[in-house]
This record gives structure tokens, C-alpha cells and sequence, in this order.
């Protein structure tokens, strides 16, 4: 038989609650299960004012709407429920839509916007100019070559034949057109021998046209004539040895441009003497004019310009014919040499890929723009993942250079070289240290030759993989985009040299003052975010800042008072919980152990 107690009030004395337990156990033979309710019933009146208290105080008290009604004793109940059930629904909904804004912060977001169509090119480095024979080969220079000059093994002229053939294939060589080696790998097993172990960029440079013979005439740079072999330098490229113009990694260059472009602080750097002496092809043996001798030259009172301690890389304000670079490029007959490459490229990157072919006797106007593109710090602050690019000093290319698109694609070609060969064309490629990347010798282009195929491919990073034929193999590169750029588009226009068959005239130069300047940013930010989540709350809820420092101070500063005064009030009113010891007496065995054990956690819990 269940038996139902009444809630008495909490000011009821103890001792008529205990005796009307007693006098129940006595008449109804009652299970331990009943006694332990009806003492969990005498626990909750002792909490439940405590509780009300907190509650009542919290909704008096905060600045969130609604909550006020729901503890007012003026109200009617359907009110309050009709109250607690519109707190509720508003809860949820702002909830809602702040976890939407939440999932909409952490997808980042970045938005390009144009910030001004007047940036001049003043602020933006002028592009680097390479200039390539077609032919890496200058075929005068090879027949003048004698077995002395090339150490091979047995050092006559029947060696040389071998060599010659190395050469042919040599000249229109490019990277992924290894397959030129056939010729080389049917020779025969004794001319083999002679030149396997030759080295080939210094056999490139020993043939390759140098500097006097490129240009005729002096050089126009900014409205001043220089001296071409004092501004052009030895380049490597896709096309081998080439020579360059305001390249911040040729040979020279690499020396001390490692550093530039990593900060606001050096958006330079300095070049401490001229690149390349007029007499002078073979970077590996440069030999430069002391400060000293500048210094001599200058109390002489020589006119000669000389770009010692030059800031680089280089700029023009200027925009127009005669405002950039002007060259004459001397061309051989065609017996002796095809016409030249031009290519125009971002300083810091390797000249790779966009190369013009001038013939002779031709005059190009080769016209440059372009926009720029910049992030801002918050877009940093993106994981790489979601903003898809690299900044310049989160990674490193071209041998501890800064990090470019271009330069990570170059970078890319040469690991494939080394993982399938073990050796890198270093003809074609910025040196590095030896024992990872080393140089190939004649076996290691003949393997090259073997894969050629796989170096004309390149798998593409898309999500549609079903439109790639991945059964052909091919390099994945992956290299992420720019977070800073600079566009360099190129348009020529050409017309006949009316002067000389034998000659190109190049005028490269800015096609207008001004580009258009972009700003990358992020779309939706930590203050878009604190902002939209404080108008949802105050929508939803009329809450505000403040409301969030209401909530955190009721639970805490407020809560602790609350708890001082409500046991104050209970010490004062206490009701005696106590079963006198002689009504114990006389109650059955089983339920005298429960109001025991009941009467001996009360004292334990200070009800004395």
C-alpha cells in the first residue's frame, strides 16, 4: 500500500512531522521504499526556497526580456507559461541563426574589391627582360674549340666527334624535350666514353654567345645610356644560358636578392657592384672593380654611367616609347644562328613559359601592364587551406628564395628530374646544394630522354577528376598562388627595320602610368562577427553586452550572497527534523533502522 504525504510548510515544527511519521509506520506495516520518499520530500522543502529564491531574484533582476513575467506573482498562470514558452522559442531562434553566422566566420571567406584604378607603376618593379639565341650553341665558337679546352679522357681531335654531337643535341635542348639525346644515345660505345663525364654548363658556356657579341651599341635605360654588359646578366632559363635584365635571380642576383621582399621594411635591395664586366661570360669566374677603382674613376671625371650600389629591382616612372629598356640585339646570319627569344617576366621568377619570337631586321615595341594584387594582415590569419595562397615568407623556392608561384612550379620540375634520374639539369635550373640536387652528366639527360613524356604532362589539382586521363603519368606540382602579385601582360608590336636585316631593335616599356590596384580581404571578420551575433541577440532577445555580464554575475558575485542570506534565514527558522528517541522505541525493527540512519544524515548535515 503506497501512502501519499502532503508537502507541509517548511516552518511546520519537526517534532509533530515525526510523530505523524511514527504513528503512520504503526498503522500500515510500510516498505523502506515509502520512508525514503517521505524523507527526500522533507530534503526538498528544506531546498526548495533556496532555489526559488535564485530564480526569482534572476528574472526580477535581468535585462533579457520576457524573463521579468515569468516569476511575477501578479500574473496569472496561463501567463506565465505563455511567457516561458515565447523565452524559449526566442532562445532557440537566436541560437539558430548565431550558429549559422558562427559556421559563416569560420568558412573565411575572402572578397576582392577594387581599391583604386590610379596605382602607378612608379610603385612596381620594372620586369625582368631575357634575351635567348634560339640556339644555345654559337657553332664559330665550337670548330674554334680545341682538345685542351675540354678535358676529355683522351684529348685528340678524333675525341671531339662525340662532343659535337653532344653539342647539336645540346643547342635545342628545353625542358621536356629531353628526346633530343637520340642521337647521342646511337653513337658509339668510344666517343660515349669520351664525354659522359664532361661538365655540361661549363661546356654551354664556353659556346654560348657572351655579352659583346649579343648586344651592338649601348643600352637605353630611363632616359640614360648604359653599357649593356653592365646591366645584363648570365641567366638560366628554360632555354639554358641566356642573358637577363633586372632579374633578381640570375646568377648574380641570387647572391643578394635572397633576402628582399620578405617585409615592408626592404621592399629592395642593394646591388654592391656591376653585374657582369664587358670581357667577361663565365658567372662562375666574375671578377669585380673594387670601391676603390669607382671611386678613381670618379675623380678622373669619366662620363661612363656606372650602376655601382644600384637599389634593385629596378623602376620606371615613366610610360611610353624610350621610358623603359631599349636594346640592339646583333643577329648572325642564319647559317650561324636562328633569330632570338624574348621573354618578359616578374623579377624575382625564373623565366619560364610566354617567350616571343623576334626574327631579324624587325623593330618590337613590346608594351607591359598589368594589375596588382595585394591581401590584407586579417586574410594571414585564414589557414592556408581555406585561402588557397602563400605569402612570400611562408615558404621558401629557388634555394632559400622567397616563395613565388612560378618559382614553386620550378622547383617542382626539377624534384621530378632527381626522383625518376637522380640528377638535375643544372643548365636549366638555379643550383643547388650538390648532394641533393646533382648535376646531371650525358647518362643522366639519356634518362631524362626516357621520361620524357611524363615531363610534358602535368596533372592538374581539380575536383574533376573524371575529365584527366590519369592512366598517363605526369608531375603534380600543387604549387599554391600568390597572396601578393603582380601581373606582367605583354603585347607587341613590330615592323620592319628599315636600318639593318642583321639587327632587333626592342623597346620595352610600361603601356600606361597607372594600373588598377586590387584588395583582398576577408569577407566576414571577428568584429562582423561579434557585431551580427549582438543584433541577433537583441532581435531575439533584447540582450545586449551588458546582459552577458548580467548572466555571469548572477552565477557568481550574486549566487554566492544569495547562498549567505538564504542560510542565514534557515539557521533562524530552522524546523527540529529530530525523532525523539523514544517514539524510535517503538517502531518496528526494519523502519527504526531507516529513521535511524534518516535521523543521523540530518545531523551530519548540520540539522542539530
Amino acid at each position: 500500500m503506497v501512502i501519499v504525504v502532503r508537502k507541509t510548510n517548511a516552518n511546520i515544527k519537526g517534532k509533530l512531522q515525526s510523530v505523524r511519521i511514527i504513528r503512520l509506520l504503526r498503522r500500515n506495516r510500510v516498505r523502506i521504499g515509502t520512508v525514503n520518499k517521505i524523507q527526500n520530500e522533507l530534503k526538498d522543502q528544506i531546498k526548495e526556497s533556496f532555489f526559488n529564491t535564485v530564480l526569482e531574484e534572476f528574472c526580477r533582476n535581468c535585462s533579457l526580456h520576457g524573463l521579468s513575467h515569468i516569476t511575477r506573482m501578479d500574473r496569472r498562470p496561463y501567463e506565465r507559461i505563455l511567457w516561458l514558452l515565447l523565452t524559449v522559442f526566442a532562445t532557440i531562434g537566436a541560437y539558430r541563426f548565431s550558429y549559422d553566422i558562427w559556421r559563416k566566420y569560420q568558412y573565411k571567406d575572402t572578397a576582392t574589391v577594387v581599391e583604386t584604378t590610379q596605382y602607378e607603376y612608379a610603385n612596381v618593379a620594372f620586369p625582368s627582360v631575357t634575351i635567348c639565341d634560339v640556339s644555345r650553341v654559337d657553332w664559330k665558337r665550337v670548330t674554334a674549340l680545341k682538345p685542351s679546352d675540354i678535358p676529355l679522357p683522351s684529348g685528340d681531335k678524333a675525341s671531339m666527334v662525340g662532343l659535337k654531337i653532344l653539342l647539336e643535341a645540346l643547342a635545342d635542348m628545353t625542358f621536356g624535350d629531353f628526346d633530343v639525346m637520340d642521337g647521342v644515345r646511337k653513337m658509339s660505345k668510344k666517343n660515349f666514353n669520351e664525354i659522359k663525364n664532361v661538365n655540361l654548363s661549363d661546356i654551354l658556356l664556353r659556346v654560348m654567345r657572351p655579352c659583346t657579341e649579343v648586344f651592338l651599341y649601348n643600352c637605353w635605360w630611363r632616359n640614360q645610356e648604359f653599357n649593356c654588359c653592365e646591366i645584363f646578366e648570365v641567366q638560366k632559363s628554360e632555354f639554358g644560358f641566356c642573358h637577363s635584365f633586372n632579374s633578381d635571380v640570375s646568377e648574380y642576383s641570387l647572391k643578394y636578392s635572397s633576402n628582399y621582399g620578405l617585409d615592408d621594411e626592404h621592399p629592395y635591395w642593394v646591388q654592391p657592384q656591376p653585374s657582369v664586366p664587358d670581357d667577361s661570360n663565365l658567372y662562375k669566374n666574375l671578377t669585380f672593380d673594387s670601391d676603390e677603382e669607382d671611386e678613381e674613376e670618379e675623380e678622373e671625371g669619366e662620363s661612363r654611367v656606372h650602376p655601382t650600389k644600384e637599389l634593385r629591382p629596378r623602376r620606371t616612372a615613366g610610360a611610353g616609347p624610350w621610358t623603359g629598356l631599349r636594346v640592339t640585339i646583333k643577329v648572325p646570319t642564319r647559317a650561324e644562328l636562328p633569330p632570338s627569344i624574348v621573354m618578359v617576366a616578374n623579377p624575382q621568377a625564373m623565366p619560364s613559359g610566354g617567350s616571343m619570337m623576334v626574327t631579324s631586321g624587325t623593330f618590337a615595341g613590346i608594351s607591359v601592364w598589368g594589375d596588382a594584387i595585394y591581401t590584407t594582415k586579417r586574410v594571414r590569419g585564414i589557414p592556408v587551406e581555406l585561402r588557397k595562397c602563400l605569402y612570400s615568407d611562408e615558404a621558401v623556392s629557388l634555394a632559400n628564395h622567397r616563395y613565388l608561384s612560378k618559382n614553386c612550379q620550378q622547383d617542382c620540375w626539377q624534384r621530378y628530374t632527381v626522383r625518376y634520374c637522380n640528377c638535375s639539369p643544372d643548365f636549366l635550373f638555379v643550383s643547388k646544394d650538390p648532394v641533393e640536387y646533382p648535376p646531371c652528366k650525358v647518362e643522366g639527360l639519356l634518362c631524362l630522354s626516357l621520361y620524357n613524356d611524363l615531363f610534358n604532362y602535368e596533372v592538374p589539382e581539380t575536383t574533376q577528376k573524371n575529365f584527366y586521363n590519369h592512366i598517363q603519368q605526369g608531375m603534380s606540382c600543387n604549387c599554391l598562388a600568390d597572396c601578393v602579385s603582380q601581373q606582367y601582360l605583354t603585347e607587341v608590336t613590330t615592323s620592319q627595320n628599315v636600318n639593318s636585316s642583321n639587327e632587333i631593335q626592342l623597346d620595352v616599356h610600361f603601356r600606361s602610368r597607372t594600373c588598377i590596384l586590387y584588395r583582398s580581404d576577408v569577407l566576414f571578420g571577428w568584429l562582423d562577427l561579434i557585431v551580427s551575433i549582438g543584433g541577433i541577440a537583441g532581435l531575439f532577445l533584447g540582450g545586449s553586452l551588458l546582459s552577458g555580464v548580467e548572466i555571469l554575475y548572477f552565477s557568481t558575485i550574486r549566487l554566492f550572497h544569495i547562498y549567505k542570506e538564504w542560510k542565514l534565514n534557515r539557521d533562524s527558522k530552522e524546523p527540529d527534523t529530530k525523532i525523539p528517541p523514544k517514539k524510535l522505541d517503538q517502531m518496528p525493527p526494519v523502519c527504526f533502522v531507516v529513521m535511524k540512519n534518516y535521523q543521523e544524515k540530518l545531523t551530519r548535515a548540520g540539522y542539530d
